[in-house]
């Protein structure tokens, strides 16, 4: 495969709003071939000139439905940004929660990673992404199991970059510190809750899901070529700032 060639195939799962539909439009309007995975039978927030393909990756026939899919298109690049939240005091976790973080947050993004592979390799040539977060290198109070579910895809793209680094294939992470998603993920969570979370950051603002998408376009480009094994943060400062131990 030509690396340059434009119009490169991407899936990215969690496509449909929130940072994946932001990464999604940047990757889009970069000439690439976007195929947008999300659970909702429309995506409104979506570009309508993407590719849009509805599948709840919680499940395990949702999960086969995308990798029957990956089989048929053969995506070079993979983006796996699905990820949900279920905060509560840890004593209090349930089980069923516990197992729904784990299997949305880091089962499916294994299984399609496993059916993605062999046609890179085969092409000497792939890249994959996971979407983590900045708790995924520092944790945080009552946000156990998705704590540990980033910390997890962070463990699992150092492995996957040792064993795959030889065939051309480059495995990263990027790591979102808070990012306005409200209109598209979470209508409703209204204007104080982003204004306090910004004063938690030095930057002073929330990340924009497009910051994240620009990210990701250059690691899946051939300007960092020499990048693979990584977390790259992207959160303003926050990883390094005084407010990061502060109860919210």
């Amino acid at each position: 495969m030509n690396p340059d060639t434009k119009c490169l195939k991407v899936l990215i799962t969690g496509g449909s709003r929130g940072i994946g539909r932001g990464i999604a439009h940047v990757l889009h309007e970069a000439n690439y071939e976007v195929i947008a995975i999300g659970k909702n039978k429309q995506a409104k927030f979506l570009n309508p000139e993407i590719r849009y393909v509805q599948a709840n990756l919680s499940t395990p026939n949702g999960i086969d439905a995308i990798a029957q899919l990956i089989e048929h298109e053969n995506p070079p690049i993979l983006i796996n940004c699905l990820g949900i939240e279920k905060n509560s005091i840890f004593t209090n976790m349930t089980k069923e929660n516990y197992n729904l973080v784990m299997d949305t947050n880091v089962t499916c993004h294994v299984e399609l990673s496993k059916v993605a592979i062999p046609y890179m390799v085969k092409n000497n040539w792939g890249r994959i992404i996971f979407i983590t977060s900045v708790w995924g290198n520092i944790g945080t109070s009552r946000r156990a199991a998705y704590t540990m579910s980033k910390f997890a895809l962070h463990g699992l793209a150092m492995s996957l970059a040792d064993e795959y680094a030889k065939t051309g294939v480059r495995i990263n992470c990027v790591a979102p510190g808070f990012v306005d998603v409200d209109e598209t993920a979470t209508p409703g969570r209204g204007q104080k809750r982003n204004i306090f979370l910004a004063n938690k950051v030095p930057a002073q603002r929330l990340g924009q899901p497009e910051e994240i998408g620009k990210t990701v376009k250059w690691l899946i480009s051939e300007d960092s070529n020499y990048i693979s094994g990584q977390v790259i943060v992207v959160d303003g400062g926050f990883q390094n700032s005084g407010s990061r131990g502060d109860p919210f």
